[in-house]
């Protein structure tokens, strides 16, 4: 009779030991979660939720930085590829000399205040005059057809800023829209484009 009430007053006092540690449960977790500090919870730097005096529970609550939105990655702007550049200019001078013939004895060419390299020029080895860079230029005996500017629209569209220069004599800059079709760069004259004259 004594081992079975020592029995019964055991399992009484586990019943009670349950019933003040509830067992962990996702609940419990939330509860612990929602609590904070103030309801015995302590929040590791990491987010995980710990009970306080016992280790951290294994479930991680992510930081608010962590589930924001992430911003729209604005379009990277269109690069032309060089030859493509290369390929523009050529197109737009041969629209200007066209358009201006000879009127001096010395035809110069300009990029964006620069000489052209060996290689462009060699582009007009069969032009009927003979061309020279941009730094030859002398006024009254040269005129100098220039390329100041590319705003790129896309991989086939470009508006040129382009024209010819002669000093006391007169200049007219325009803007030309260059656009690319089956491989060949066509130009055309924007309508209001004329963006200097003297």
């Amino acid at each position: 009779m004594r081992y079975a009430a020592i029995v019964v007053a055991v399992l009484m006092l586990s019943a009670c030991d349950a019933a003040r540690s509830p067992e962990t449960t996702p609940e419990s977790i939330g509860a612990a979660s929602a609590g904070g500090a103030g309801s015995g919870g302590v929040a590791s730097s990491g987010g995980t939720v710990a009970a306080r005096g016992t280790s951290a529970l294994p479930v991680a609550i992510p930081a608010a930085s962590a589930v924001a939105s992430t911003p729209a990655i604005a379009a990277a702007p269109f690069r032309p590829k060089p030859a493509d550049e290369a390929d523009v200019c050529e197109a737009v001078f041969r629209h200007l000399l066209e358009q201006g013939g000879r009127a001096q004895p010395r035809i110069c060419l300009s990029i964006r205040d620069e000489d052209p390299d060996a290689a462009f020029f060699k582009r007009f080895n069969a032009f009927r005059f003979p061309l020279s860079p941009g730094s030859k230029y002398e006024q009254g005996t040269s005129v100098l057809y220039a390329v100041s500017r590319l705003d790129w629209i896309d991989a086939d569209t470009v508006d040129v800023i382009g024209g010819s220069y002669q000093g006391n004599l007169g200049s007219v800059f325009r803007t030309y829209r260059v656009r690319r079709n089956r491989g060949v760069w066509t130009v055309t004259e924007k309508e209001g484009g004329t963006v200097w004259v003297s």
